[in-house]
């Protein structure tokens, strides 16, 4: 729901004379920056308004407002929370009923108890005229919504026991699942349309009219309108809890990148910096940071930006300083050396250059790539073995070729120590210091061994 733009179901021509009504619908959410999914919204104008609001990492709420119609400015005076966690594919199932006659409403959340609420009437009731549903993407929301089986009822507590158990996954009929005379309207998830049965006809099943939504000449249409490039922010999650892939940024779990189903890959750019906190570190010397990115523009790289796997080694890619088409990766092998505060973290530009130039640092290597790299997948890779004392990197825009590895200089001691029960951090620093060009990164590894640069990596 989130990859498309604000629309409206205008034609829900039946009234609902017993005053009382439900609002349910099965959803799945992911945020894949904690923090950042504002607010979605399904509004049955005339009746009630469904948000659903991010609070922190996978942590959500919704909130029932029971009574609402747009232009009532006392529309907000009920309302009620209900939280839920939605992770990767378990879905949601929400409901929320209100008896205006009797002045009740509930809320509820799957396999979660609720209680009734008071309902404060002072507000006009149902207004006289067609309702509509409307769903609102609020706000930019770094985050997806799915949902499915979204169904209006003219009843309140009316719905079988153990309704939500259900398994739509399985059944090709959506009707199938229907059981109750009070259906008024139900969206499937695919949002072709909605049908208006007429539950107490028995023969409604063969006269169902399916109104499907209409573009602006009237024509049937299928389709709903994408989000614009711009306000599109990506479908990718961060992987935290995957042994040795500390921050992956993975497709995996919703979509496959650039499928027609979603399409684009987080903008680092628009989003804060990344710490992954308590991040076991390789006690035995050998460690491995590789990761794709792509650069819409190397030149308005300005500020560029550091994978940091604090006191193990750390990546660092900015554009060159005399060529401004060019792009160069640093791989700090012995990102102990930066000491506390760590050297490179919140410092960019000319205080990169300055350290390179400098050559204060042991161990690092740079590499520059120049031709044709704009909006072109680059494969990075920093690898580090100081029990042998040796390490590559990669910085390639095609197939990897084996790379040639580098001895390490004889500094005292070669490797961090680290000792068991121990933890460091993992910091993507400094991305969204770059306003003038997108950047993406997808499958961040951190590895606590040394990957053999006869590894190489094929891009697909």
């Amino acid at each position: 729901m989130t990859r498309f733009n604000d629309f409206e179901l205008s034609d829900f021509s039946a009234e609902i004379t017993t005053k009382q009504y439900t609002f349910e619908v099965w959803i799945y959410s992911q945020t894949y920056i904690a923090g950042t999914f504002n607010m979605y919204s399904f509004i049955w104008n005339r009746y009630l308004r469904i948000d659903i609001k991010g609070k922190t990492a996978n942590n959500y709420s919704s909130t029932c407002y029971p009574l609402y119609e747009e232009s009532d400015t006392n529309k907000l005076v009920n309302k009620f929370d209900v939280d839920f966690t939605s992770d990767q594919l378990p879905w949601v199932y929400l409901r929320c009923s209100v008896d205006i006659v009797n002045k009740k409403y509930f809320h509820y959340q799957e396999k979660s108890s609720t209680t009734e609420q008071d309902l404060n009437t002072s507000l006009t009731d149902i207004l006289p005229g067609t309702a509509s549903l409307k769903f609102v993407n609020n706000s930019k929301n770094r985050g997806i919504l799915f949902f499915r089986l979204l169904k209006l009822y003219n009843c309140y507590d009316c719905l079988p026991i153990d309704h939500y158990r259900k398994d739509f996954r399985t059944v090709s009929v959506i009707q199938n699942l229907i059981t109750s005379n009070n259906l008024l309207y139900h969206i499937d998830g695919k949002i072709t349309g909605f049908d208006t049965i007429d539950r107490t006809d028995d023969n409604a099943e063969n006269k169902q009219v399916i109104n499907y939504i209409l573009d602006q000449t009237g024509v049937k249409s299928f389709a709903l309108t994408p989000l614009s490039t711009d306000d599109f922010l990506g479908y990718n999650v961060l992987d935290f809890d995957t042994p040795n892939k500390y921050g992956q940024l993975n497709t995996d779990y919703l979509c496959t990148e650039n499928s027609n189903f979603c399409t684009g890959l987080v903008k680092l750019n628009e989003v804060t910096d990344i710490k992954i906190s308590s991040v076991p570190p390789s006690l035995n010397g050998q460690y491995t940071i590789e990761f794709w990115t792509m650069i819409s523009n190397i030149s308005n790289l300005t500020n560029g930006f550091h994978i940091i796997w604090k006191g193990l080694g750390s990546v660092t890619i900015i554009k060159d300083k005399k060529d401004s088409n060019s792009i160069n990766m640093i791989c700090w092998s012995q990102d102990f050396q930066f000491k506390t505060p760590n050297m490179i973290e919140n410092k960019f530009g000319d205080n990169i250059y300055s350290i390179l130039d400098s050559n204060s640092i042991p161990n690092f290597e740079k590499k520059t790539r120049s031709s044709l790299i704009n909006n072109k997948w680059l494969f990075v890779r920093c690898a580090v073995d100081s029990k042998n004392k040796i390490y590559h990197s990669i910085l390639e825009d095609g197939n990897s070729v084996i790379q040639i590895e580098n001895r390490m200089t004889d500094t005292t001691p070669m490797s961090p120590i680290f000792s068991d029960g121990q933890t460091t951090y993992v910091l993507i620093n400094g991305i969204s210091g770059n306003s003038d060009c997108t950047i993406y990164l997808r499958n961040l590894f951190i590895y606590p061994i040394y990957v053999n640069p006869s590894n190489i990596t094929k891009f697909a």
